[in-house]
């Protein structure tokens, strides 16, 4: 059927209790063996850089045996965008990239577009595209998010990789949801 999960999310942020180094190696194996490609984390707060390196290290390691990306979404610390290229130097792997979170750095940080392809550019690998008005989710176009700026911004990056349709408040159907995501995009 041509169908792909293109990432493994996990649930909770990194700097929790429930997120161990163990789980995030587990997530790793899954992914390799589903034949996922990716896996992304977030931060949500400011951590030192030994407590990531704790939790970290061995699942970098393993991605990087493997071929997964572990890709750093750009929601909570992590909108603005020199904290995500800050971890990425710290670890210094080829493994390590980014989730744009559009969402996060446009209505969280306050990032445009431009700004957050020259902040992270090649490092973008995956992207979470959603829009807002009012502090509320709505369906792409219908908010305040300028999405030209952004599909421009992209293409200025030749960015070819996975736009994933981020979910809202004002449509909870499915198909109503992915329909419009698709048709917009394509207009």
């Amino acid at each position: 059927r041509g169908l792909s999960v293109s990432a493994l999310t996990i649930p909770q942020p990194v700097e929790s209790e429930e997120v161990t180094s163990d789980m995030l190696v587990r997530y790793v194996e899954l992914a390799r063996g589903a034949g996922i490609e990716r896996v992304i984390l977030r931060i949500e707060e400011k951590v030192s850089n030994e407590t990531l390196e704790k939790k970290m290290a061995a699942a970098i390691a393993k991605a990087e045996k493997t071929d997964i990306q572990i890709l750093l979404e750009t929601v909570g610390y992590l909108a603005e965008t020199e904290n995500v290229t800050d971890i990425i130097n710290f670890f210094s792997s080829a493994v390590l990239g980014a989730a744009w979170n559009i969402r996060g750095t446009f209505f969280g940080a306050g990032e445009s577009a431009e700004t957050t392809i020259k902040k992270l550019g090649a490092y973008i690998k995956y992207v979470r595209l959603g829009d807002m008005k009012d502090d509320h989710t709505v369906l792409i176009g219908e908010g305040d998010l300028p999405v030209d700026k952004v599909i421009n911004a992209l293409t200025s990056l030749n960015y070819d990789g996975y736009i994933c349709c981020a979910w809202n408040d004002e449509v909870n159907d499915p198909d109503i949801v992915l329909t419009h995501f698709a048709n917009y995009i394509a207009s």
